[in-house]
């Protein structure tokens, strides 16, 4: 296995400093790590996983998810209005399967909850305030 792990990183720092990640099959392999290799490090760290094939994501070669159960429960449980308001799943794995399957329409509160749970950079400081407070 590689020791440049800079390509993984979007799936290695799920559970230490975001909730959800995912890199296609392709990226995987290209970092000189195997999907079941991925896998086992992933699950050994206590993630849920999901491997899907390019029939059922957007990536050609496929993809690999990895979330973290109670992070992503605990953000849907405090966002609860949000979630429900946008018809999606209240449970973890649920909606972390919603993720791949549907889009979040562009600028929404579930766009940016979804965005919270990837730690993407465009979700600012005051987005993420608002998410998480307790009603």
């Amino acid at each position: 296995m590689s020791t440049d792990r800079d390509y993984m990183d979007d799936l290695f720092h799920v559970g230490a400093t975001k909730h959800v990640g995912y890199l296609p099959i392709r990226t995987v392999e290209a970092s000189g790590w195997t999907v079941p290799d991925t896998v086992a490090h992933l699950e050994a760290s206590g993630l849920e996983v999901f491997v899907l094939s390019n029939s059922e994501c957007s990536t050609a070669t496929g993809s690999v998810y990895a979330w973290d159960r109670a992070a992503v429960q605990r953000l849907l449980d405090l966002n609860r209005p949000i979630v429900q308001g946008a018809g999606w799943p209240l449970e973890a794995d649920l909606f972390v399967r919603e993720i791949w399957t549907s889009t979040a329409a562009f600028d929404t509160p579930l766009y940016e909850l979804i965005g919270v749970l990837f730690s993407d950079v465009r979700m600012a400081e005051p987005v993420w305030v608002r998410l998480i407070s307790a009603p």
